[in-house]
């Protein structure tokens, strides 16, 4: 069971595809959840829960012998600590659908830039720290840049609550 849900059941096994379609799995999820609950601290519980979950099932899934690429539950948990800024914005009321997913899209995109260009070689080490590591820096950094953005916005339009 620890491995059907390292590789999320068979989104890990699509080729060349699984991890974007992990990703927006997990932006899908965390959007929803976020939408229903209301509460940051639920959602910030929830997403550790999930990292907890992580860290239990990649290792056991790399012992196993299943293909680094083919685990994809830290990008599923790794997406949200990314869209966690722009999951507020999303359910705006008023806002629109190109308005939301746009707000989503971004964080996404940006995501998998991170992942695909400097943080490619940690992903694929067969060992499960840097495989847990590159999808958590690649959030990380995500998430820096978008405060940072939405910092600017702010300062420049004056918009304050």
């Amino acid at each position: 069971m620890l491995l059907r849900l390292a590789t999320l059941g068979p989104i890990g096994t699509i080729p060349v595809l699984g991890g974007f379609l992990a990703s927006a799995a997990g932006l899908a999820c965390a959007a929803t959840l976020y939408s229903t609950l209301r509460a940051p601290m639920v959602f910030v519980a929830c997403w550790g829960l999930l990292m907890a979950l992580a860290m239990i099932c990649v290792p056991r899934a790399l012992a196993a012998g299943v293909a680094p690429r083919q685990i994809v539950l830290d990008r599923f948990a790794g997406v949200w600590l990314a869209s966690a800024p722009a999951l507020p914005l999303a359910g705006v009321a008023g806002s629109t659908l190109s308005t939301t997913s746009a707000a989503l899209l971004v964080p996404l995109l940006i995501y998998h830039g991170l992942l695909a260009l400097p943080l490619r070689f940690l992903g694929r080490r067969p060992t499960a720290l840097p495989h847990l590591a590159d999808d958590l820096i690649a959030g990380a950094v995500t998430l820096m840049l978008a405060i940072g953005v939405m910092s600017a916005l702010i300062a420049t339009t004056g918009a304050t609550r």
